[in-house]
């Protein structure tokens, strides 16, 4: 019989929370971005980006996933709701012009080689790639979104890949974060 002891990993680093970005749109300063870490390990990094108003409180919200393959490092985008009241004002997009802007800026660090090394490839120099994919940050930036939402996540200059997304649902659901 193996018995597994669960050993508890804070899920936020109370140095981190929350790194509060001034937002160059915000036209009185009254609002701003919180970057709350909600985990991280050597190959992944989860964040929630709030968007507050100092009188109003919570406007917006977006989930920001970093993640490696080995050879390349990503965000994923997911979740980004503006609160029914405040679409249409200019929030939306204050919220993922800010959270593309810190994922640019933000010095991050993975270890690709600890994935890499058990990806199956015929590159002679995929010990280069994993090192420099390491040291590299961010390379590309995605998300899923409904076609009525494609214009929005163009102001912050996302542009379709052509890439065609497939998948399996293994539950239905009544409701979609897309929209």
């Amino acid at each position: 019989m193996l018995i597994r002891i669960a050993t508890m990993v804070p899920l936020m680093n109370p140095d981190e929370i929350p790194k509060v970005l001034p937002l160059k749109d915000s036209p009185d300063g009254s609002v701003s971005l919180e970057i709350h870490l909600l985990g991280e390990s050597a190959i992944t990094r989860t964040e929630m980006a709030l968007l507050k108003h100092e009188q109003i409180g919570l406007l917006a919200s977006a989930q920001l996933n970093y993640y490696t393959n080995g050879f390349k490092n990503f965000v994923r985008l997911e979740r980004v709701v503006v609160k029914q009241k405040f679409r249409g004002t200019g929030y939306g997009n204050m919220l993922v012009s800010g959270c593309i802007e810190h994922i640019r800026e933000t010095p991050l660090q993975f270890d690709a080689q600890a994935i890499g090394r058990h990806l199956a490839t015929d590159s002679k120099d995929a010990e280069e790639l994993w090192i420099a994919a390491s040291n590299r940050g961010v390379d590309r930036i995605h998300l899923e979104c409904a076609e009525s939402l494609e214009e929005f996540y163009q102001i912050s200059d996302m542009v379709r890949s052509g890439e065609i997304q497939m998948e399996i649902d293994l539950n239905e659901l009544d409701f979609s974060s897309l929209t």
